[in-house]
């Protein structure tokens, strides 16, 4: 068990409990780079493979791969170090949980997905506030087009009236 953290060390820790240090982002990027070959793959075998690999060149910069025993402040937590099957397990899951965009894991995708979806609600609403704006020229048109016409109309009647009129009187 050890209170220390070494630069090149990750931290496993359930939701958001990892310490991002140095070695959380190599094990990331280790992750992200890895992601696609593990996912296409259907072989056991190739994905035990990329799981050693990205557990090996974690060791070989020095780090060590660690999981709180206790909870408490991070200066007060004791961590101990994860082997084995347990250590492959939990690097198995970050690939399982892992998408692909941009190397974030479902949680931060799912937030990324959210600000697009606003982006893309603040686009439709300034569009829809330009058809309306276009709609109601229009209906201004429209309106100015009627009283043209009821004008022309009535200028058309009151003619049509004269001439009538100048008819009968004959």
């Amino acid at each position: 068990m050890t209170s220390l953290i070494g630069e090149h060390d990750v931290v496993i820790a359930k939701g958001r409990g990892g310490i991002e240090n140095q070695g959380y982002k190599e094990y990331s990027d280790l992750i992200t780079e890895n992601w696609e070959e593990y996912h296409n793959s259907d072989k056991n075998d190739v994905k035990a493979v990329i799981v050693a690999t990205i557990i090996k060149s974690i060791r070989d910069r020095g780090g060590k791969f660690l999981k709180p025993a206790s909870k408490g402040k991070d200066e007060e937590k004791k961590y101990i170090e994860l082997k084995g099957e347990d250590l492959e397990h939990a690097v198995q899951h970050r690939m399982r949980y892992q998408t692909k965009k941009k190397g974030k894991t479902s949680g931060e995708q799912g937030q990324s997905e959210v600000n697009q979806l606003k982006e893309l609600c603040q686009t439709l609403m300034q569009q829809i506030q330009t058809m309306q704006q276009k709609i109601q020229k229009l209906e201004e048109n429209s309106e100015t087009s009627q009283r043209c016409l009821h004008i022309l109309c009535t200028e058309y009647k009151e003619q049509h009236d004269l001439k009538k009129g100048n008819s009968t009187s004959n």
